[in-house]
């Protein structure tokens, strides 16, 4: 228990979060179970031969300051504006454009493409729903940050019940804005978790400019 607390003084301090009240409602934007979806990975179905990309890929990770490797399968749709890699436990629901990856119970990350008629006032609107859910929050700012928006959310625990937490970037490529949430159930897992989650942005590929996602945590 005491390197649970250590670990979340320590990811706290990190980013420099202090905190606001809100209300606690955890939901992913789109649920997992939305139209009883399957889970989805078209491998291949939208490779480009330049890029070279393999099926799954050997990504090293460092874990309690330790080195691992772990597998990571391709994640590639026709509908998707994006190339990435994500870890080959992970659940994987593609639903318009939203992409919902999911580590089971413990956790998931959420990629939200919005319409290009959505402008940022309502994208906002968007990101205010998901910080409401928490009972606490912080907006990070950061004028070297190439962010729109950047919120910080927790929940603290109560009654046996595990710290909860999350983040929510409001990002824009190619003239449309676009939303990634990363939900925690658990922090006690958040040091397996974080390195995972990191690899999956630094794997990032936009389709269009064969650019990578810039850094979330800047």
């Amino acid at each position: 228990m005491k390197k649970v607390y250590l670990f979340l003084f320590l990811f706290i301090s990190i980013f420099n979060i202090t905190s606001c009240e809100k209300t606690n409602n955890l939901e992913p934007i789109v649920s997992l179970n939305t139209n009883e979806k399957e889970n989805i990975i078209n491998e291949k179905e939208y490779l480009d031969e330049d890029l070279k990309l393999e099926d799954k890929k050997d990504i090293s990770l460092s874990i309690e300051g330790i080195e691992e490797n772990r597998i990571f399968k391709l994640l590639d749709d026709k509908s998707l504006p994006f190339i990435t890699y994500v870890p080959e436990n992970c659940d994987i629901v593609l639903e318009d454009n939203n992409t919902i990856i999911s580590w089971k119970e413990l956790s998931f990350v959420e990629i939200l493409i919005l319409p290009d008629t959505i402008d940022e006032i309502k994208a906002l609107e968007k990101v205010e729903s998901i910080v409401e859910k928490y009972s606490q929050a912080e907006k990070i700012e950061d004028k070297s940050s190439q962010w729109n928006t950047v919120y910080y959310m927790m929940t603290i625990p109560k009654n046996g019940e595990t710290l909860k937490s999350g983040y929510v970037w409001l990002g824009e490529h190619s003239k449309r804005l676009f939303i990634i949430y990363l939900h925690i159930d658990n922090m006690e897992f958040g040091e397996i978790l974080i390195p995972e989650f990191k690899a999956i942005f630094q794997e990032w590929i936009w389709k269009d400019t064969k650019e990578g996602m810039c850094d979330l945590f800047n």
